[in-house]
């Protein structure tokens, strides 16, 4: 465990207990320590960025995969589906229409 880290691991420091350890960090210098630290904190964040943005840009890709493989012939299944209720859907009025009609008709000549 480097220091930064064992710095970070204490519960509660005292002023002198920080003080040393930044000077220890910065080579005698406390400026220099907190800088070190803040540099190793944005190295640290720059690598847990990228691997959550390497892992989110896979789930886009994987998603993005599925769906054009596996949603959209889905899609384009449940729409002919669709389509091709609605046309019987219109043969049956269309036939339910006609009867009425004839029947009416036969109505009038009786």
């Amino acid at each position: 465990m480097n220091k930064i880290q064992e710095l970070l691991a204490l519960i509660r420091p005292s002023a002198p207990v920080m003080t040393k350890a930044l000077s220890d960090i910065g080579n005698g210098d406390m400026h220099t320590g907190i800088k070190q630290m803040y540099h190793s904190g944005l190295v640290s964040g720059n690598r847990i960025g990228i691997v959550k943005g390497a892992v989110g840009a896979a789930s886009l890709i994987s998603m993005s995969y599925f769906g054009y493989t596996q949603g959209l012939p889905y899609l384009r299944r449940k729409i002919k589906e669709f389509r091709d209720n609605q046309s019987e859907k219109k043969r049956i009025v269309q036939a339910l229409e006609e009867t009425v009609q004839n029947q009416e008709e036969g109505e009038e000549d009786a």
